[in-house]
């Protein structure tokens, strides 16, 4: 019986593992079709990758890029104005979710309202549409 839980337990950790692996190869692919709006090639690749979003989320970073400090797919997807991207994410992830912690130290909602406010988005009206879709979410 001890044997069994140790392979239960063994095999959960590489699991474990396999999806981070996984997370980390598929993120800078992501984080370009988040750039892009891309909002089908995010679901073909997830979908390819057997993943659901909402599970495997908090795993994804976009890395900095030119004025944007890096950070979730969807405080990327408010850089950018990625209205098909965030309004996907918005929709299908946990409530949690969408308040989690940055590597800032600020919650997502919190920092694209901010940036918003600040004017540090690529594009003004796409964000404010975003963040009133983000409003009426949480």
């Amino acid at each position: 019986m001890k044997w069994l839980i140790a392979a239960f337990v063994a095999l959960g950790i590489q699991t474990s593992f396999a999806s981070m692996e996984t997370i980390e190869r598929l993120s800078p692919s992501l984080c370009e079709y988040v750039k892009a709006d891309d909002r089908s090639s995010i679901r073909k690749k997830l979908k390819t990758a057997n993943l659901e979003i909402r599970d495997v989320y908090i795993g994804f970073a976009c890395q900095p890029d030119g004025n944007f400090n890096g950070g979730s797919l969807l405080k990327a997807a408010s850089y950018y104005g990625a209205t098909e991207v965030s309004s996907f994410l918005i929709k299908k992830l946990k409530k949690e979710d969408l308040q989690y912690v940055e590597h800032d130290g600020k919650k997502t909602f919190d920092w694209v309202k901010e940036a918003v406010a600040g004017g540090k988005v690529l594009d003004q009206n796409k964000s404010q549409t975003i963040v009133a879709e983000f409003e009426s979410n949480i």
